[in-house]
């Protein structure tokens, strides 16, 4: 092979080990990412109804009828 075709591989492969690191990093921060989103629905789930009461109850004081609940996270 000539020496300009090894040049180029050998830029190839340097790009490619550049990509495969960035892909690592960006894997680890969507597992992290994974993980805030089930603990933000979860605490969602735990909290949800007592929210609910005391905005039914705040809204009730103002003179608000027929407000709506709040939502269930779909997954």
């Amino acid at each position: 092979m000539s020496d300009e075709i090894l040049l180029i591989l050998k830029n190839i492969e340097e790009r490619l080990t550049l990509i495969e690191e960035r892909i690592d990093i960006v894997q680890a921060n969507c597992e992290q990412m994974s993980d805030h989103v089930k603990f933000v629905e979860q605490t969602y789930d735990v909290v949800r109804c007592p929210l609910n009461f005391v905005k039914n109850r705040i809204e009730c004081l103002m003179g608000k009828k027929n407000t709506k609940e709040l939502p269930y996270i779909l997954k």
